[in-house]
């Protein structure tokens, strides 16, 4: 019985080439946009979720006034990780983050290599556990 179905089918397909060019063509590229879409929204979905608590994990900036223009920046003063947990009730916890680009590590003739780095506080580590 299959192999009688699958005989029509071939058949059929040959018979009618252009159309099943059309037909399988069509949903070749239907299949393909529908995976990468896919792989796009679960690629969106998965940011940010290795942290189990990400509500409570915040970032602070500073924004600064130039000529009546607001400028945020990433750059806080140093102390403000420790005046936080004075001062605001409700902190558990709080680190720093300095990133270091291209430190010159050394050269010669036209190599040059450089590093990327960040440092950060021992406290870093606890704050995705809180």
């Amino acid at each position: 019985m299959f192999r009688l179905n699958l005989k029509i089918a071939l058949r059929n397909l040959w018979k009618n080439k252009g159309f099943s060019l059309i037909n399988i063509g069509g949903l070749a590229i239907g299949l393909a946009c529908c995976l990468m879409l896919m792989l796009y929204v679960n690629y969106e979905w998965s940011y940010d979720k290795q942290y189990k608590n990400v509500d409570n994990i915040y970032f602070t900036r500073l924004n600064l006034k130039f000529n009546g223009k607001i400028a945020t920046t990433l750059a806080v003063p140093i102390k403000l990780a420790g005046a936080v947990m004075q001062e605001i009730p409700g902190v558990q916890n709080t680190a720093r983050i300095v990133d270091f680009n291209n430190v010159k590590l050394f050269s010669r003739d036209q190599n040059k290599f450089k590093l990327k780095s960040s440092y950060v506080d021992p406290s870093f580590v606890k704050v995705p556990k809180l």
